[in-house]
């Protein structure tokens, strides 16, 4: 099952303009902003399907880039072994079908442990980033561009990093200039429309990147509450 809708194409200067109707809590940075204009024309046309994003992945074929965050333990009916064996297999059928850019934003996790009856805030530290490389090693065309860290302004949960992981892969035979695009290595993640989505400082910064190396198509096969569909 699925539905689609369709957008008219928005230049930079109409984009911004659409980003100044968003709620303010939504709104990318001044920062931000100021680097968007000048980018690329792009191309706004969306499709969004409802279905099984593992078994999309396992049917489909990537026909373009790629930019996801994948659900956390938390977000997943899994229990902590079952929701590693789901993480690695979809940032796998990622890795192997895409023959472009594909982007992973993910924030790790920290687990409790039951000592006496007692839980406690002490247990695993899950590194996400860590599983996504050694997922990499086994796919040796794509490579790995650029690691950005994102950082949570206060953050004091002690059951979640104060920070995402931003990791770009690409494809071999497609040519990636990391200057065009650029943006720092270390950047406020923004305001979010829900509690685990990607920040629009993010999502902006990452959208303008995709345009500067003339990408037309982009995935995101666990879109959640569609954060990125505002920039993209």
């Amino acid at each position: 099952m699925g539905y689609s809708k369709t957008w008219v194409p928005l230049n930079a200067a109409a984009r911004l303009a659409c980003f100044d109707s968003l709620p303010l809590h939504l709104r990318p940075s001044k920062a931000i902003r100021a680097a968007w204009k000048g980018g690329h024309e792009l191309q706004s046309n969306r499709e969004v399907c409802q279905c099984d994003a593992e078994e999309y992945l396992s049917d489909n074929e990537i026909a373009g880039s790629v930019v996801t965050s994948m659900p956390d333990v938390s977000e997943t009916p899994y229990s902590m072994v079952e929701w590693k064996q789901f993480f690695q297999s979809c940032a796998r059928k990622i890795l192997q079908n895409c023959k472009q850019i594909a982007i992973f934003y993910q924030s790790d996790t920290k687990t409790t442990a039951t000592v006496d009856g007692t839980t406690h805030m002490c247990g695993e530290w899950v590194d996400k980033s860590f599983i996504i490389m050694q997922e990499a090693q086994a796919v040796p065309e794509m490579r790995l561009v650029w690691h950005k860290v994102a950082h949570i302004s206060d953050s004091l949960k002690f059951s979640r990093a104060g920070y995402s992981h931003i990791l770009c892969f690409a494809h071999i035979d497609f040519p990636v200039n990391a200057s065009k695009g650029f943006f720092p290595d270390v950047l406020p993640r923004g305001s979010m429309q829900y509690e685990k989505a990607m920040g629009a400082d993010v999502a902006v910064s990452i959208a303008r990147f995709l345009s500067e190396q003339q990408v037309q198509h982009v995935l995101d096969p666990f879109c959640g509450m569609v954060s990125p569909i505002y920039t993209f």
